[in-house]
């Protein structure tokens, strides 16, 4: 494996805002590290094989000298943006946070992108304020990303804008409905409001710190409610879990049969998270998959 690559990761924003944020482990934080570098040395991603794949099937044109271009929309590390262009994609790539641009463009490097082609390819920028044209791409891929938005509806309506008509939309993002928090990697309650959720992360030994980074609630139902409202068609949506197992989850922690996405007692909230530290209980996320279309007689303006 690139030492490199392991090195400019361990050493990167990424990881200290995990750890900040989050109260990530060193186990966690060197999964994740291997996980990264290693899809950066085999160039081997799902994300990158689904990309060819819709490709082909709907013919986006988005190889190198096709045409079409395919954006990332939140890289993170830039692995996938990376990745994929070593493999003949033309793909660009946008990240909010300037110290993760500066790590994907530094992996870029390594992975040896020209300079012109990492500044050009991993730029800075919104999500909710796209600064391309109008129908512009041929494919949007965004992965993990919805959850850290504080709008997610001017993200899906600037995703609309700047497709091609006839384009495709590829997402994922965790379920909140589901009783586990992805980032903290902990068992809580649905959509509890901030202040019992400052409860449960001190009984279970957590950063509150995160708290100011994840703005808001998202669910596959929700998402498709605010897709559909601005013209998306609707291709394929799972779960990697389905519904029917969030009851069970939920039990785990209430040993109730009922289902309460809520519960306002801060008394009851305290001793539900003592007891989970305790009995050190694990529960399951679940994460869903979205593919859409934008319809080929869609031609939204960026005043919309």
């Amino acid at each position: 494996m690139n030492k490199m690559y392991r090195e400019i990761l361990m050493n990167s924003q990424f990881v200290t805002d995990s750890t900040y944020y989050f109260g990530w482990e060193s186990s966690r934080i060197s999964g994740w590290v291997n996980s990264i570098a290693q899809s950066l040395e085999t160039r081997n991603d799902w994300r990158i094989n689904n990309i060819l794949n819709l490709n082909q099937q709907f013919g986006l044109k988005a190889l190198k000298g096709e045409g079409g271009t395919v954006l990332e929309a939140g890289f993170g590390t830039g692995s996938l943006t990376i990745s994929a262009r070593l493999r003949g994609i033309n793909i660009d790539g946008i990240d909010y946070t300037p110290g993760y641009v500066t790590l994907a463009r530094q992996l870029a490097s390594i992975a040896g992108f020209p300079e012109k082609e990492i500044y050009s390819s991993l730029q800075h920028g919104d999500i909710k304020d796209l600064q391309y044209p109008d129908n512009y791409f041929s494919m949007i891929t965004c992965h993990g990303v919805l959850a850290y938005i504080d709008n997610i509806f001017a993200a899906i309506r600037e995703f609309m804008r700047v497709l091609m008509p006839g384009g495709l939309l590829f997402l994922n993002s965790v379920d909140h409905r589901f009783p586990h928090e992805s980032q903290y990697d902990i068992p809580y309650l649905p959509f509890m409001k901030r202040k019992l959720f400052e409860i449960w992360l001190k009984v279970l030994d957590k950063p509150l710190y995160g708290l100011d980074i994840i703005p808001g609630y998202i669910s596959l139902p929700a998402f498709l409610g605010m897709a559909k409202s601005v013209g998306f068609d609707f291709i394929n949506a799972k779960l990697t879990y389905p519904e029917t197992k969030i009851e069970s989850e939920i039990h785990k922690i209430t040993n109730n049969t009922r289902i309460h996405y809520l519960d306002s007692d801060p008394g009851k909230i305290y001793l539900l998270a003592k007891k989970v530290k305790e009995e050190e209980i694990k529960t399951e996320g679940s994460t869903f998959i979205v593919l859409c279309q934008k319809p080929l007689e869609k031609v939204y303006p960026k005043s919309l």
